[in-house]
C-alpha cells in the first residue's frame, strides 16, 4: 500500500495502472488544468492527463476547485455529491480589493488579508490554501495569520537594497 506521502513521488498513472491501493486522501486542490505535462515521460495525451487528475479528486475526502479553470463544469459535476469547495468568480469564494500585498476575500473566508506573495495568481493559491486549512479545521484568524507570514524564497520574492530599488524575483525550475 502506497501512504499519502509516498503517493506525489510516482506519477498517478503508475498507481493505478500497477494495482497499488491508494489511501484515501484527506484533501485535493484543482487549481488549473493545462498541456504543461503532456510528453513522453508524463501523459501521451491531454484526455489521459485530465482523467489522471479527476482520480485524485475520487479518492479525495473533500475537494477545492478554482471555477475560474479550463473545463471547471466537468469538474463540477464529479464531486457534486463529495465535500468540495470552489473559489474563483464563479463561487462565493472570490477575491475582491486585490492589491500587491494585500486582498479583500468573500465567502468562508470573508475578510481582509495580507500576503507576502505578489501576483493575483498568488492571492487565488491563498485563497484555495485558506479553504483547505478550513475543512482541517483551522480558525480564519489562523488562516489570516499564516497568509500575511507565507513566503517562498525565490517565488515572487520582494527583494530590497539599500542603494538598489526594490525589485521582484521569479526562480525558474
Amino acid at each position: 500500500m502506497i501512504g499519502p506521502t509516498l503517493l506525489w513521488k510516482f506519477p498517478v498513472k503508475l498507481i493505478w495502472w500497477s494495482g497499488f491501493t491508494v489511501w484515501p486522501l484527506t484533501l485535493v486542490f484543482f487549481l488549473n488544468i493545462s498541456p504543461d505535462h503532456i510528453g513522453p515521460i508524463e501523459h501521451p495525451t491531454f484526455e489521459d492527463y485530465f482523467y489522471h487528475k479527476r482520480l485524485l479528486m475520487k479518492n479525495s475526502q473533500a475537494v477545492v476547485i478554482n471555477s475560474d479553470m479550463d473545463h471547471f463544469q466537468v469538474l463540477a459535476d464529479q464531486v457534486a455529491n463529495q465535500d468540495h469547495d470552489f473559489y474563483g468568480s464563479q463561487s462565493e469564494n472570490q477575491i475582491e480589493n486585490s492589491k500587491a500585498f494585500s486582498f479583500s476575500a468573500t465567502g468562508k473566508l470573508a475578510g481582509d488579508y495580507d500576503i507576502q506573495l505578489i501576483g493575483h495568481f498568488n492571492q487565488e493559491n491563498a485563497v484555495a490554501a485558506g479553504l483547505a486549512c478550513l475543512h482541517l479545521g483551522a480558525s480564519l484568524e489562523d488562516i489570516q495569520k499564516g497568509i500575511a507570514k507565507t513566503r517562498v524564497p525565490g517565488r515572487m520574492e520582494v527583494l530590497t537594497q539599500q542603494k538598489w530599488s526594490q525589485g521582484f524575483h521569479r526562480l525558474c525550475p
